[in-house]
């Protein structure tokens, strides 16, 4: 019976100090710094995909790479790749002119802790442009961990209730309830390169669209 006894006991001991293990084997990962993989090139380069013409202009199509090495940043480099290749594989082209299709541009901001990477995209069609829209990465440079809007505000130590105030203080509108509710209704994020947070929305207005970029803090 003591022999039980003690075996279980032990059991319990290792079982203990394997879960330890663990979780310190996961704060360890979490807290591991990245680092670039390239050393000569910026946190977020352009590799050249496409040179096409819009009219008498010049329109060059580039994959933003994120130059972290990182499993999660080869995930978050591969959607980009695939979305820029898949919307140009869509595109309708006639010798070498852009007729139609999602035109995109991209903007990134380094910053000391902070890649935010913006990648604006329309649809044009013969000479006109639809609406904005925008997809953003925001990643924190030591970890290479991807921040969505919940974690951006929590860096910041600002909660959703404080946005809406600081919409509601910085905004000119003529309906700022109007405007509130069109933030609310879908807001993105991202950090420049002076640390500076920005919120970013649109409104719907008679058939206007309207970009807000209020900086937060």
């Amino acid at each position: 019976m003591k022999k039980t006894l003690i075996i279980f006991i032990l059991s319990i001991v290792l079982l203990g100090c394997s879960n330890n293990s663990e979780e310190k084997s996961n704060t360890k990962e979490e807290n591991k710094i990245v680092s670039k993989i390239d050393k000569n090139k910026d946190y977020v380069y352009y590799e050249d995909y496409k040179e096409l013409n819009i009219g008498d202009k010049e329109y060059k199509l580039d994959i933003p790479v994120i130059n972290l090495d990182s499993s999660n940043i080869e995930v978050v480099n591969i959607d980009i790749k695939s979305f820029i290749i898949g919307s140009y594989n869509e595109y309708e082209i006639d010798e070498n002119n852009f007729i139609s299709g999602k035109y995109i541009e991209s903007n990134s901001y380094i910053s000391d802790k902070y890649i935010s990477l913006l990648i604006k995209y329309n649809r044009y069609n013969n000479g006109t442009y639809d609406e904005d829209n925008y997809i953003i990465y925001n990643i924190d440079i030591n970890s290479g961990s991807t921040l969505d809007n919940s974690k951006i505000l929590k860096e910041f130590d600002i909660s959703e209730e404080e946005l809406v105030n600081i919409v509601r203080t910085k905004l000119k509108s003529e309906d700022i309830e109007f405007s509130i509710m069109n933030m609310k209704k879908d807001y993105k994020l991202y950090i420049d390169k002076d640390s500076k947070l920005h919120l970013l929305f649109f409104e719907e207005n008679d058939d206007e669209q309207i970009k807000r970029d209020l900086i937060v803090n």
